[in-house]
């Protein structure tokens, strides 16, 4: 709801809020007061070439309608009142803000008092400008919602029970446009936060050829602490759109990027994009600079992550270390868990130890001839064909018998592929291989010095490396593929790394890798990157509050 901050007709009554409940109407409406300069500059940008009719579709304090008033004049329209049309559920407090435009010409019949989700969308308007309620959903009676609901129904959209109401306002303010019009919106922060606003975000992007959306560093509003994104999307009708975020400093920032032929530095939205978008500003900014350092590289400048051994049958292949195949045939030690993976060196210890527990730590590794010389072999083979795996796509197409696996190698690193924790590596320091429960990694180039990149994958930068680049499943599981992978944070050298690695190793092993990746920020972020410990702070508050999020799908 827009309401100029220089506007004296603006009143606070008391009056039922869409609960019910009374209270002052700038609080039950979502009404928040939109600087002149900034529905300038929207309005400016609504009409570059698209004179018509406008449609402010929560007008408030008529701040966005007085300025379309005045940029038709200023553009030369005779007569711009009769362009300049709003709707409003205020009834007494919008019909009091319409007076001074009425007293300019525009007529009274231009102005509508109702829900606007009442409304039925007229395809007419050559722009739409404004700044929707900022009223949460919990807030929002049942009459509302039916109208809601009903709006959505026409425009094929399902919204989450949970969205607050400038969603579904963006959703039906785009069915008022004619083809090629255009939309200039201030929306709170939750546009580039919520998961419910993706859908909001794709709808408006199928429907328009450019949507662009500039998320304010300064506070628009001096009586809120919400952030405020401007959503700007051209040409109606004749998308879809690739979206793009991009940061501004504030309102003056923006009237300079709009100003100019093509603006750059403007990104595809994509899901790194929305989780960075959700973080607060602290943590955007420690992440920013922490990436931007020269010591900091990605991992596939030095690396290369691909997964592991994929069997097509891991009960035939993966087997103890007491099976009876395993001790008359092939064999390699494999890490079949990646649960296995809770320190930062894998040992031969560590894989006597799963020997020992009776785990499947021993991957068959046989060739052609085994089954004639080995009578358990064959044995094997037939049980494993009795079940019909060698009709298994994997073994189809596997080179030579189904049974003899061409792909074993052993790795320099392992790098755990999902779980509902994060992702590390962890240095191979003897023969074992992997399942492709884990990822293999192979170093290119060799960096400077391997235990670098392990222990700086140990830190909380590269947590939230994984955080941001991972897929997010149910139950809340993180899942990082192997391209995805490749452009996590890493450092390629750190002073006596290998000493500085085994420290962290002794820590992870007598206290849990909670503790290594404590001591970690502390030797790589802070004492060799020279991070604030504040910032480290603010990394690991963005773990928490993706990881959180994720846990809640």
């Amino acid at each position: 709801m827009d309401t100029s901050e220089s506007s004296p007709q603006v009143i606070d009554v008391t009056a039922p809020d869409y609960a019910g409940r009374k209270m002052p109407a700038r609080k039950r409406l979502g009404m928040f007061y939109t600087p002149d300069p900034l529905a300038q500059i929207l309005v400016e940008w609504a009409l570059l070439d698209n004179l018509g009719d406008v449609l402010d579709p929560s007008f408030g304090g008529c701040s966005f309608l007085r300025a379309a008033h005045e940029q038709m004049g200023r553009l030369g329209v005779h007569d711009p009142g009769r362009f300049v049309h709003g709707i409003d559920v205020d009834d007494l407090g919008g019909r009091r803000a319409a007076r001074t435009l009425e007293a300019l010409g525009v007529p009274h019949e231009n102005f509508t008092y109702s829900d606007f989700f009442r409304v039925e969308p007229a395809p007419r308007y050559a722009a739409v400008v404004g700044n929707p309620p900022y009223i949460r959903h919990h807030d929002v009676d049942s009459d509302t919602h039916e109208n809601v609901d009903r709006a959505m129904g026409h425009a094929g959209l399902a919204l989450s029970g949970r969205a607050s109401l400038w969603a579904p306002f963006v959703v039906h303010a785009v069915r008022f446009l004619s083809k090629g019009g255009r939309l200039a919106l201030v929306l709170p922060g939750a546009v580039l936060q919520a998961e419910y606003a993706e859908a909001v975000v794709s709808y408006v992007s199928e429907s328009f050829a450019q949507v662009s959306l500039f998320r304010l560093g300064e506070r628009v509003f001096s009586d809120a602490q919400e952030e405020s994104v401007v959503m700007l999307a051209s040409g109606h009708g004749t998308g879809p759109a690739a979206p793009c975020v991009q940061e501004v400093g504030g309102v003056a920032q923006l009237r300079s990027l709009l100003s100019r032929p093509a603006r750059r530095g403007a990104s595809p939205i994509d899901e790194l994009s929305r989780r960075l978008a959700s973080l607060p500003s602290a943590t955007r900014s420690a992440w920013t600079d922490a990436t931007s350092r020269s010591d900091v590289m990605q991992l596939g400048d030095v690396a290369k992550v691909r997964i592991g051994v994929v069997t097509g049958a891991n009960d035939f292949f993966v087997r103890t270390q007491d099976d009876a195949l395993v001790q008359v045939a092939r064999s390699v030690p494999i890490i079949s868990r990646s649960a296995w993976l809770d320190a930062p060196i894998w040992t031969g210890d560590d894989q006597q130890a799963k020997a020992d527990e009776g785990k499947a730590c021993r991957l068959l590794t046989l060739k052609a001839g085994d089954e004639k010389r080995l009578p358990a072999v064959r044995s094997a083979i037939d049980l494993g064909e009795n079940e019909k795996l060698d009709e298994r796509s994997h073994m189809e197409r596997r080179p030579g018998p189904w049974w003899a696996l061409v792909d074993f190698a052993k790795p320099d690193a392992f790098l755990r592929y999902m779980g509902s924790g994060s992702s590390r590596i962890v240095l191979n320091d003897w023969v074992s291989t992997c399942t492709n429960a884990v990822h293999r990694i192979s170093w290119q180039g060799e960096p400077s010095t391997p235990e670098a990149v392990v222990l700086s994958s140990w830190t909380s930068l590269f947590a939230l490396g994984v955080e941001l680049h991972g897929r997010h499943y149910g139950g809340g599981v993180l899942k990082i593929e192997p391209t995805p992978a490749a452009l996590l944070p890493i450092v390629a050298s750190i002073p006596q790394a290998a000493k500085q690695l085994a420290a962290v190793d002794a820590i992870a092993r007598r206290h849990g890798p909670e503790a290594a990746v404590a001591e970690a920020d502390r030797r790589v972020l802070v004492r060799h990157l020279g991070i604030d410990e504040a910032d480290v702070r603010s990394l690991c508050d963005g773990i928490v509050r993706l990881s959180a999020r994720r846990h809640r799908r």
